[in-house]
């Protein structure tokens, strides 16, 4: 019971936490501008907090149903030894004496962290797409100086009579090669992280 209601109270956390991330980034759809892509970010990670610390409550709360530990009321709520308990990974449950990965880390806190995850995702996209456009920029200073427009490029004339450039091909190779780059790298580093222990 106690198990059921930790599980529903983390995963209606990291729900909220995604609704809101994404409630914010919806903003900047109306106003792009980079004042208000910040403001957004410190909304979204005040709602984090509050998800977070009452995450963290009620995980405190319920920690000795779980453990059969006698915890009095105001140390669930004030101590941080329920957040800081060490946990570590089963390596073989099978032998005589169980035996644990030598990672040891703070359980608690990792689980109801996870509140977090959509906004840290959102921060890192947003500086890698930002690195992404000002480089791919360059290159298309550089094709519409050298004259370029067979590289995927259509090229219009607006109402004004003003050429338009449309990178349509450049757009897809930026984005095509920057998530093969960040996907590789996030394999590589989990496939290092496991086989290291």
């Amino acid at each position: 019971m106690m198990i059921g209601l930790y599980i529903l109270s983390n995963s209606l956390f990291d729900i909220l936490s995604i609704f809101f991330t994404l409630k914010h980034l919806g903003r900047l759809r109306q106003d792009p501008r980079m004042a208000v892509a910040l403001v957004q970010l410190a909304k979204t990670l005040g709602y984090c907090m509050i998800f977070f610390l009452a995450s963290q409550l009620v995980s405190n709360l319920i920690w000795p149903f779980k453990t059969n530990i006698d915890v009095s009321i105001v140390d669930r709520i004030l101590s941080p030894a329920i957040p800081l308990w060490p946990y570590a990974f089963i390596l073989d449950a099978g032998s005589s004496s169980v035996q644990y990965l030598p990672f040891i880390f703070p359980g608690q806190l990792l689980i109801t962290g996870t509140v977090f995850l959509p906004v840290v995702l959102v921060a890192m996209l947003f500086v890698v797409w930002a690195i992404t456009i000002h480089v791919a920029g360059l290159v298309k200073i550089r094709l519409v100086a050298h004259d370029l427009a067979q590289v995927g490029i259509i090229v219009s004339a607006s109402p004004s009579g003003e050429t338009s450039y449309r990178f349509q091909c450049l757009n897809a190779a930026s984005i095509g090669v920057v998530s093969a780059i960040i996907g590789t790298t996030i394999y590589e580093w989990g496939k290092h992280v496991i086989l290291s222990f």
